[in-house]
């Protein structure tokens, strides 16, 4: 059953433009919390890959993917054009199980257009 299989893949927005608030906000929280157990600046995401996630997929033919890259080329204007006007906002934190075994924190955020 495919609904159980892992994704594949997935559709996200560049943030690279905040790389230097990250780096800050970054050093300040290891810098409050550098005693704290497991604490390591390699939790932490590098600010090149920075990054808002909008969609994960699960691709697992050939078929599928072609028809994925099909669609995401078509709406590549409408999204592109939406940009400018759109706002991120913050909502909560959530903790994701162990991936490759490093527990993954997230931010999770809601976008408004």
């Amino acid at each position: 059953m495919e609904s159980s299989l892992p994704f594949t893949h997935f559709v996200s927005v560049p943030l690279y433009m905040f790389r230097e608030e990250l780096t800050k906000l970054q050093d300040q929280i290891f810098s409050k919390c550098k005693d704290a157990r497991g604490m390591d600046r390699s939790l932490f995401i590098q600010p090149d890959r920075f990054h808002l996630t909008l969609l994960l997929l699960k691709l697992y033919s050939p078929a599928r993917l072609e028809q994925a890259i099909q669609r995401i080329r078509e709406l590549q204007g409408p999204l592109h054009s939406m940009a400018p006007r759109s706002t991120i906002h913050l909502q909560g934190l959530e903790i994701m199980d162990s991936v490759m075994g490093r527990m993954m924190i997230h931010l999770r955020w809601m976008c408004s257009i």
